[in-house]
């Protein structure tokens, strides 16, 4: 695996296509959401999870 390329947002990303940020202030409090549809935004937090994901523990291997 190489290197990888994140973002340091908070974000859900919905189908693929929508991307909502989640904005907190200095000392970590919620403040807003913003949301694009940027296709190239919407790519670029797709891959970031998923290569995030591919280096994780297996969901059914994960204990607590």
């Amino acid at each position: 695996m190489g290197p990888v390329r994140l973002t340091h947002d908070d974000f859900w990303l919905f189908d693929g296509k929508l991307v909502q940020f989640n904005i907190f202030d200095g000392v970590g409090r919620w403040v807003h959401t913003d949301q694009t549809d940027d296709p190239a935004v919407a790519a670029h937090c797709g891959a970031a999870f998923e290569a995030v994901r591919e280096r994780g523990v297996p969901h059914e291997e994960y204990t607590v």
